[in-house]
């Protein structure tokens, strides 16, 4: 797991953490505190929900910025030297595995 996830993870667990036990030691009646945990914890939700989508987002952003590299990087070498396509080809790939 990347810093980045550990980081939201661990604010989203102390956000929650904080909100439940406020409402549990607050007095009020078992059905507005039930209530209450319940509106929290679809707030939280959707702020993971959010933040999910805003990293997979930057994910398929990079994703796709390296493949238009990858794809210029090929283009570039077949211009020069077909056969040097298929030898920096099977170096990459040895890489890869």
């Amino acid at each position: 797991m990347n810093k980045t996830v550990k980081r939201i993870s661990g604010f989203l667990a102390g956000a929650v953490e904080g909100v439940v036990t406020g409402l549990l030691v607050a007095p009020a009646k078992g059905s507005e505190t039930q209530k209450k945990v319940k509106d929290t914890m679809k707030d939280v939700s959707k702020n993971i929900s959010d933040k999910v989508e805003e990293k997979a987002t930057q994910a398929e952003s990079q994703l796709n910025k390296l493949k238009n590299e990858a794809i210029k990087e090929v283009d570039r070498i077949k211009k020069t030297d077909p056969k040097k396509v298929e030898t920096e080809g099977k170096k990459k790939l040895a890489n890869v595995k």
